[in-house]
């Protein structure tokens, strides 16, 4: 059994995540809350140093993330099918730090949609795991909110940070009870 502290990597890597991604936001001055996301920070960052920190924060994630997903593995004895698919998600938020907004738009997208469905899925699979049915149905209501939200504004083409703020609090608020109540 991989070592507690592991369970509680993805509460760290998120908010982590976004106070990184905000710090280089705040300091760009044509950067807009409402008109873009924070994958196009990529377009308006100049120096190298930043360019760096901006995709050192996917790889940081991914890695707290990997460390949740270790925990998992053994706290719920996850097959290997469903494992690779778990670490799958893990691995295509990381590779965002690559396929970067501009340079790869397309591919980017298709990862991080990519990503919003794979993991919506285990939020749904896990909540099963619980056996605790207000969690089950808390969890199809959040994860519905959060797959409108993002696919809705997506297919909108008014995808902003404000529109990833929101799903970014209602995973996290699903992340922290399912951590505290159910691990």
């Amino acid at each position: 059994m991989p070592q507690k502290i592991f369970k509680y990597f993805s509460l760290i890597s998120m908010p982590l995540f976004m106070v990184i991604a905000l710090l280089l936001i705040k300091k760009l001055p044509n950067f807009s809350f409402k008109k873009h996301t924070i994958s196009k920070t990529v377009y308006f960052l100049k120096h190298p140093i930043n360019m760096f920190i901006f995709r050192m924060n996917f790889i940081v994630k991914a890695i707290l993330d990997l460390g949740f997903v270790y925990y998992l593995k053994f706290h719920f004895k996850i097959s290997n099918p469903l494992a690779f698919l778990l670490i799958l998600s893990v691995i295509l938020f990381g590779s965002l730090s690559y396929f970067i907004m501009g340079k790869y738009t397309i591919s980017h997208k298709i990862i991080i949609y990519s990503y919003i469905a794979l993991w919506s899925i285990f939020q749904i699979y896990f909540s099963q795991l619980t056996g605790n049915i207000f969690f089950l149905k808390l969890t199809y209501f959040l994860t519905a909110i959060e797959l409108l939200l993002s696919f809705g504004f997506l297919f909108a083409k008014k995808t902003n940070v404000f529109v990833q703020a929101v799903c970014a609090f209602l995973s996290y608020g699903w992340l922290v009870i399912f951590v505290f109540r159910f691990l």
